[in-house]
């Protein structure tokens, strides 16, 4: 007779619960900090919606107004020297990680001033989303698009889960190069249905990669629910196809996301393996602008209702008063900190006269920025000392993948940052066309077979690049760059260009 056994998932998704124990047994620094951050991005981006409004913000300004509890909580949780890599939806994420880095260590919102590193911090992100030169990449990012290497700050997306392979090779970089590194890489719940996502995750716990991926369930991409777009409305069961072991937590709750953090990455630490979060929250707003979503149609004024009731700010600092951790006037003290640091960014960015503020003409970049960097402007072949066939006393003939096979195998010899990656590549004497023959008898541990993933690998290339490794993609017919173009052409091919040669 025939029987069904079941097979063990070697992963579990936990819901976690946290109470008034919790709160306080997190720092109250932690929690001051905590508070002055959730301010700090709500002020900001309302000044966003603001200079969007007076024209002063080009394209489309997607705000994240309800859920800062998430960008706070992770910002504060993270090491310096952690990475972050986010979407369209970015702004709060980027800002408190920036903030968090440029604060002097043991910095104290409560008793210290804010200091001119972090407010420059504000005035550069404030004046990247407006395009202006004075931007951390010229201007050039805008609002969709905000780098800073030195902070953590891998960069932000504009295509949905675009940034997710980028993530996550940054996070396979560090670990090959022995670094300590937690990569946080956060999407919405729309990009949870884009393959690039499921690509990686599978070879991330293939070869543990120590990334954190955090879904922002905001319940709709666009006006599109959830509820429409993936059949299991938990995202966090999602992940446990891959073997990757998640958390769904109360996104509105910056405890419930300080907790989940800690755990995460200290699991990470621990054990270098992907981990998910779905934080479960809510955009007050529609997908872009100051507009509601029930003015589309998509919502209703109840549903919103229900959830401005949660807004992280209100319950957060009525928590925080009630048990005695602060006063009512340091909550106060706080978001007035928060809205003169932002005041200021505004009167670094924009000049005012006659009651309207515009863009004073020096603040733009020069005409002459709009070519620099399409193409690599700096002498890279300084170090380089080049030979002539005169140089030569003896001459050997080989096929063109035998050529292509020992240069790869010389620079992998010269620098141990080179690792080859591509279906196949480590199989079958040298791959499907023997253009890795030679090397996996030298440098196994650096010739990496790669499932059928083009645009993943391809993707993961592209985020260890960026922190510092020499990958070598090999694509095994042009036809399948067709399937990695986005990675190939939106992301790799725009990057340096997109950050302002950062």
């Amino acid at each position: 007779m025939s029987k069904l056994i079941e097979e063990k998932v070697p992963a579990v998704c936990n819901r976690l619960e946290v109470g008034r124990e919790d709160l306080l047994d997190i720092d109250r620094d932690d929690l001051a900090r905590m508070l002055f951050l959730l301010h700090l991005v709500r002020e900001f981006e309302s000044a966003v919606l603001d200079l969007h409004e007076a024209g002063l913000v080009h394209g489309p300004a997607h705000t994240s107004v309800g859920q800062e509890a998430i960008a706070a909580a992770t910002a504060l949780v993270l090491r310096k020297t952690d990475l972050m890599g986010s979407t369209h939806r970015a702004h709060g994420h980027f800002l408190a990680k920036a903030f968090m880095y440029y604060a002097p260590d043991g910095y104290r919102p409560l008793e210290d001033q804010i200091t001119p590193a972090l407010q420059e911090a504000v005035n550069r992100t404030l004046a990247e989303i407006m395009g202006l030169r004075v931007g951390w990449c010229e201007g050039r990012g805008g609002s969709m698009h905000l780098y800073d290497g030195e902070s953590g700050n891998l960069g932000s997306n504009a295509i949905v889960g675009g940034g997710i392979p980028l993530a996550t090779g940054a996070a396979w970089g560090e670990k090959l190069q022995g670094r300590d590194t937690v990569v946080v890489s956060f999407f919405g719940d729309g990009a949870f249905n884009q393959g690039c996502f499921h690509e990686v995750a599978n070879m991330a716990a293939l070869w543990g990669v120590p990334v954190l991926y955090f879904v922002e369930n905001n319940f709709y991409a666009v006006g599109t629910a959830t509820s429409e777009s993936s059949y299991l409305p938990e995202l966090g069961l999602r992940s446990l196809g891959y073997g990757i072991e998640s958390m769904i937590v109360d996104g509105m709750d910056p405890v419930a996301v300080y907790v989940a953090m800690r755990k995460a990455t200290k699991k990470i630490r621990t054990h270098p393996f992907p981990f998910l979060i779905e934080g479960r929250t809510y955009r007050h707003y529609h997908h872009a602008g100051r507009l509601a979503g029930s003015s589309f149609g998509y919502r209703s004024k109840e549903e919103e209702a229900e959830w401005l009731a949660k807004d992280p700010i209100t319950m957060f600092s009525a928590a925080l008063v009630r048990e005695g951790v602060i006063s009512d006037r340091d909550t106060e003290m706080l978001h007035q900190k928060a809205k003169t640091s932002v005041d200021e960014a505004i009167a670094f960015s924009t000049e005012e006269k006659e009651g309207k503020r515009y863009i004073p003409a020096a603040n733009w970049p020069p005409a002459e920025a709009l070519t620099r960097d399409v193409r690599c402007e700096e002498d890279m072949f300084s170090d380089v000392d080049f030979v002539e066939k005169n140089d030569f006393d003896n001459f050997k003939s080989m096929t063109y993948a035998e050529a292509i096979a020992g240069a790869t195998l010389r620079n992998m010899e010269r620098d141990e940052r080179v690792i080859v990656l591509g279906e196949e590549v480590a199989n079958l004497r040298g791959g499907a066309y023997r253009a890795t023959k030679g090397i996996k008898e030298i440098f196994p541990d650096r010739l990496i077979n790669t499932p059928i993933s083009e645009c993943g690998f391809s993707g993961m290339a592209g985020g260890a690049a960026s922190v510092g490794m020499r990958p070598v993609v090999e694509i095994m017919f042009p036809d399948f760059a067709l399937v990695a173009s986005d990675q190939l052409f939106n992301q790799i091919g725009k990057l340096r260009y997109m950050y302002g040669g950062r």
